[in-house]
Order: structure tokens, then C-alpha cells, then sequence
């Protein structure tokens, strides 16, 4: 049987992830499922963690052709996702999703 203490600390735990820039910029421009995601961080149902290399890939594409969005905006992006995220420094960076040699993923439909 566990204890009290151990009970509530299992319950104050959330879930905690990394959310690749497109998740953030989805969030932003679309919304959908990438909103509610973002909108859980927001009321403190989950925790968030963002790098350096995240927040400027962001910036790069919200500031970029396809969107253009104000700097002024784009900074107000950043300093919101600060605010509710925990910002981390990987020690080593890993490829986990090969360059598409056909310039965009598809799906194969059986």
C-alpha cells in the first residue's frame, strides 16, 4: 500500500516533453491538436522544455518568407514560450529523422 506523501507525489507529477518547433509554430499559426498541447503548458497540466536551437528555429521561420510575422510579435512569441517552459541544454545532438532525399515526407498508403 502506498503512503499518503507517496500518493500525492505521483499525483503532482506531470508529464513532462520536448516539443519540436513545428509543434510551436503549428500551435501559433493553425492551431488544432498543436494549440491544445500548448494550451495545456499554459494552465500548468504539463511541463514543456525548449533550447536555444528550438527557440531560434522559431524565430527563423515565423520571421521567414512563408510567414512573415512582426518582429515585434515573433518576440513576444519567444518571451511567452520562456515563460512557460524550462529551458535546457542538450549535451549532444542527435539526428533521429533522415533527410528526405525527395525534399518532402510521404506517406505510403497500403
Amino acid at each position: 500500500m502506498k503512503s499518503r506523501s507517496t500518493a500525492l507525489k505521483k499525483k503532482a507529477e506531470k508529464p513532462k516533453l520536448v516539443l519540436d518547433s513545428n509543434v510551436f509554430i503549428s500551435a501559433v499559426v493553425f492551431g488544432g491538436k498543436p494549440r491544445e498541447i500548448l494550451d495545456l503548458a499554459i494552465k500548468g497540466l504539463i511541463g514543456i522544455a525548449v533550447s536555444d536551437d528550438i527557440l531560434d528555429e522559431i524565430k527563423g521561420v515565423l520571421k521567414g518568407k512563408k510567414f512573415q510575422f512582426p518582429m515585434k510579435i515573433v518576440y513576444a512569441l519567444i518571451r511567452e514560450i520562456e515563460d512557460i517552459a524550462d529551458f535546457v541544454e542538450p549535451e549532444e545532438r542527435i539526428e533521429a529523422v533522415l533527410d528526405d532525399p525527395f525534399g518532402s515526407l510521404r506517406r505510403i498508403t497500403l
